[in-house]
């Protein structure tokens, strides 16, 4: 194939074609850095440009429960029957917690396959946001039936429910500025703690996917939390540290 077999758009414009090759990769072993060594290459030679490392990555911030389970049995059936052999894997999670790595390196597939099996679900950042939401309304009913909250019906659901302002919204508004910034906060230390690291590196994310439109900047404006520098920040490291992100959308799939 060349690459006039190829046509590449930017906001329905075709742009020229400069560069077009095809790269191969093969496993290879990460070398970790000698702590007693004070010298430091970025060099690129033929060998490291054609590493390849991959990191598998389970957002359980941002997949609900049940979507968890099905993206668990997706990478359990990759590692057992699609991972080359020799090929360095990680494992790692991101939760309410940050990144949390489960599993270093490895290429072995059976000792990767058992840390898969460990993984715990947990609910997502929209999961407890309902929670909150049915707590709430709960106890409010609660307190109306017994006389402590002498206010109508509606009264309680224009307090809650109410059009831009009312209390889950801007407390579901909170929660996914939040799980917003874990998450890419995140990706931005993966990308960082891979810089050195020579080769082509890919990023499997397994995920229920953020809730803001990529191309529209006013969707990550959550309230007064800015996400902007963050999400640019966060992407340019991952591009300046040659790491391909490859999301798996576990919604319906």
């Amino acid at each position: 194939m060349t690459k006039d077999e190829f046509y590449v758009r930017e906001n329905g414009t075709a742009q020229k074609i400069s560069v077009f090759e095809e790269v191969t990769t093969h496993p290879g072993v990460i070398r970790r850095v000698d702590p007693n060594d004070t010298g430091f290459t970025n060099a690129v030679t033929p060998e490291t440009r054609s590493q390849r490392v991959t990191m598998i990555v389970l957002d359980t911030l941002n997949t609900r429960f049940e979507d968890q389970v099905r993206a668990r049995r997706e990478i359990l059936k990759f590692v057992e029957e699609s991972l080359q052999p020799d090929e360095p894997v990680s494992l790692m999670t991101i939760g309410s917690g940050g990144l949390n790595v489960l599993n270093d390196f490895t290429t072995d597939p059976k000792v990767l396959a058992e840390a898969v099996r460990k993984v715990r679900g947990h609910l997502s950042t929209a999961e407890k946001s309902e929670g909150e939401r049915a707590d709430l309304e709960e106890v409010l009913q609660n307190q109306r039936q017994s006389g402590r909250a002498p206010v109508s019906q509606g009264q309680i659901s224009d307090e809650l429910y109410g059009f831009e302002g009312g209390i889950f919204d801007r407390f579901e508004q909170q929660e996914q500025a939040t799980g917003v910034e874990l998450t890419l906060r995140a990706l931005r230390q993966i990308a960082e703690s891979f810089a050195g690291v020579p080769g082509r590196k890919s990023l499997i994310w397994a995920t229920g996917g953020l809730p803001f439109i990529a191309d529209d900047p006013d969707s990550f404006n959550f309230r007064n939390a800015n996400l902007v520098p963050l999400y640019e920040s966060a992407w340019n490291a991952l591009n300046e540290s040659q790491i391909s992100v490859y999301p798996l959308d576990m919604v319906d799939c």
